[in-house]
């Protein structure tokens, strides 16, 4: 089984500046979006190839003209030849402004297509996050339902919409959201696209772990910082996270304990 998630996850991409970044300060966690693992892949490259140090999560959450354009097969080709620890399978956009049926076909589908890519993952190490979605009470308990009956550790909640487009800063709504779905018994999730310790202190318990990208860039310098430097500024933003999200001691021992693919100074 791969190492549970916990704590702070880099959103990282395919070019020298991200690359560098993960030689030089080597995140125990980072996550590339699938179009990025699509152009690793054409070049040859694996997740242990291209970051051998760093646990590498890809998602499927991507602009929707890419995301049609991929099909399920497709999409299961590019992980298998990458092969990351785990994989955030088949997005399907659900909006509110869709009609309810609309809406629950397109949670079907996304839990159909998770179900699908666990069986084709079944003989390599790559792990499924499910995508949790759901706009009413009975949609949430419908992505539940199918999430539990995966079987999985992690389900994952896309936020990055409510950071981005013209809508500006939308964080009163996301937390009144996300406090929402803790009415609900809630799996452990991961945040895709939020990385501020500020405002992840404000979010429910059941989070336990969070990407994003602004963050950490604003803390790393290539051109000024001595890698000691840059790992130290990285270790403090993780710190952070950690405490933001009030781990748990046992989750916090799983999240620091060495990875495999880590090599000792």
């Amino acid at each position: 089984m791969a190492q549970r998630i916990a704590g702070c996850i880099a959103r990282v991409e395919p070019t020298a500046y991200y690359q560098q970044f993960l030689e030089t300060v080597r995140p125990e966690w980072a996550m590339l979006k699938l179009h990025h693992v699509s152009q690793l892949v054409d070049n040859g490259e694996t997740a242990t190839t291209w970051a051998p140090h760093t646990n590498l999560i890809t998602t499927s959450t991507i602009n929707d003209p890419r995301l049609e354009e991929l099909s399920w097969e497709e999409e299961r080709d590019i992980i298998r030849a990458f092969k990351p620890e785990r994989h955030i399978p088949t997005d399907v956009s659900v909006y509110r402004d869709q009609s309810t049926s609309t809406r629950v076909a397109g949670i079907k589908n996304c839990l159909t297509g998770a179900a699908y890519m666990q069986s084709e993952f079944a003989d390599i190490d790559t792990e499924i996050i499910p995508l949790f979605k759901g706009y009413t009470r009975s949609e949430r308990n419908l992505s539940l339902q199918g999430i539990d009956t995966l079987g999985v550790d992690r389900a994952a909640i896309y936020v990055s919409r409510y950071f981005s487009g013209n809508r500006g800063n939308n964080r009163k709504r996301l937390f009144h959201h996300l406090k929402k779905y803790a009415k609900h018994d809630m799996p452990p999730v991961v945040l895709i696209g939020l990385l501020s310790p500020r405002y992840l202190e404000r979010v429910p318990d059941y989070v336990v772990a969070a990407s994003g990208q602004n963050q950490w860039r604003k803390r790393y310098d290539p051109d000024t910082q001595t890698e000691r430097e840059a790992q130290k500024e990285y270790n403090t933003l993780s710190e952070d996270v950690i405490e933001a999200l009030n781990v748990s001691p046992k989750m916090r021992s799983e999240h620091t304990k060495q990875s495999p693919k880590a090599i000792q100074h």
